[in-house]
This record gives C-alpha cells, structure tokens and sequence, in this order.
C-alpha cells in the first residue's frame, strides 16, 4: 500500500488549482481553498490522509452538479447541447496527488521510445525519425 500524502504533496495540488473556476456541490471555489492558508492546508492534509488511510472517497465528494451548455442551433434538440459537471475542489485536491503519483509510477515503466501521451514528447518527432531511417534503408538498399 502507498504511503499516506504528504503536507507538501497537498500544497503543491492546492497551489495547482485553476482560479475562475465554478464551485461543486459543496459551494467552495479554489479561490477559498487557497485563501486559507497554512491551516486550510493542513486541515486538506489531514483530510486526506484520513481519506486515505480509510479507504472511503466521502459520499459528498461523489456527487456533481450537471449543468447543460446550449450550442448553436435548435434548443430543443438535445444534441444542440453539452454537459459539464462541477466536482468539489476538495475532491480534485486528492485526485491532483493520486495522480502525480500515478504519472511519476508511469514515467518509470513506460520506454524512453514511447512518445504518444506523455508530457514533453510528441508523435511528430517519432514519425520524423522513422521517415529517417527509411530514407536510410533505401539509401543503402536494405529490403524492409
């Protein structure tokens, strides 16, 4: 089992949380999580290492409030229509830890040659550097 989050990991996620975003179903906005403070952190410290030590996500921090977007077009057409959901900033702090944690595990099992869906490699170069390699083939000859 994984340690419990640190102080500085819940800081750290705290500190990661857009500004301007609307409050979840318990009406506190990243503004006023981080507008507490050294005690606001150590309260989202605690918290979390409750959380985690007991193995139960708080029934409060599973609910969303749906909210429907209209786009252009007909109204009343449901497909003229986006949902987001709006989750409690408090939920997003854990999940911000549990997943750095998860990308940090991730960084060590995934090859230095995949590219695709990680932070700072793109596909583009990849795919330069096959083109190369073919025009190298083709070059000496070499059958593929």
């Amino acid at each position: 089992m994984e340690p419990p989050p640190l102080r500085s990991e819940v800081e750290l996620a705290m500190k990661q949380l857009k500004d301007g975003k609307s409050p979840g179903y318990d009406n506190l906005t990243s503004e006023m999580w981080k507008a507490t403070g050294e005690e606001g952190t150590d309260l989202m410290w605690r918290l979390c290492s409750n959380i985690w030590n007991s193995r139960e996500w708080p029934k409060d921090w599973c609910r969303a409030v749906f909210i429907p977007l209209p786009k252009k077009g007909d109204l009343k057409k449901c497909a003229n229509h986006r949902t987001i959901s709006l989750i409690c900033h408090a939920s997003k702090i854990l999940l911000k830890v549990i997943s750095r944690r998860m990308k940090i595990k991730l960084q060590a099992e995934i090859s230095d040659e995949q590219a695709g869906f990680r932070e700072g490699r793109r596909t583009k170069e990849q795919i330069v550097n096959i083109r190369n390699i073919l025009e190298k083939c083709r070059e000496h000859k070499h059958p593929l």
